[in-house]
């Protein structure tokens, strides 16, 4: 899992068709889901496919927002409401 997350990083990292506004916004939301103790493999789940939805977005900036934690730092309540940021995120 850690060879992915690195892998992950890297080609975000790489990627120069990504807006440097989307990767900093991409690492913010990396950082937030390491904050609600996500499992690692979510969040590189995660990281893949915003790193490929930004490349396809090229120059269109992320409107990605943060979601207010949830009371119970259950597995599944972090996986809805991180699913839900992610979808509001590219909401117009």
């Amino acid at each position: 899992m850690e060879r992915r997350y690195q892998n992950a990083l890297r080609l975000l990292d790489e990627n120069k068709a990504i807006h440097p506004d989307n990767r900093a916004k991409i690492l913010e939301f990396l950082t937030h889901c390491k904050a609600r103790e996500l499992r690692k493999a979510r969040y590189v789940f995660y990281l893949q496919r915003l790193t490929i939805i930004a490349t396809t977005l090229g120059p269109v900036q992320l409107a990605l927002i943060h979601v207010r934690a949830a009371s119970t730092a259950m597995e599944d309540s972090s996986r809805v409401m991180t699913t839900a940021t992610i979808a509001a995120a590219f909401m117009p």
